[in-house]
């Protein structure tokens, strides 16, 4: 089973970055203002951008429903499922 990018991230300085992206959100999904259900999403893949992993401005709240969205429709996502598809 597949581990996400997040995962890989030490787990106290993700917790620490989860909780300043939920506290500067309002605790809302910057999608649809939905406060359901929230998690935080990496908008650069860290796969992809691994200098950014923990960097606030490239995370932001996400309900689950705008999360799986938000992988669904990122170009740069799926040609990095395509590749590892392909490894």
């Amino acid at each position: 089973m597949s581990r996400s990018p997040s995962a890989r991230l030490p787990s106290r300085a993700w917790a620490r970055l989860r909780r300043r992206a939920l506290d500067r959100d309002d605790w809302r999904c910057t999608a649809c203002g939905s406060p359901v259900g929230l998690e935080v999403h990496h908008r650069r893949p860290v796969a992809l951008a691994p200098a950014l992993a923990l960097s606030l401005a490239n995370v932001e709240t996400r309900c689950r429903d705008c999360h799986l969205d938000a992988h669904a429709t990122d170009p740069e996502r799926r040609a990095w499922r395509r590749l590892l598809a392909e490894g």
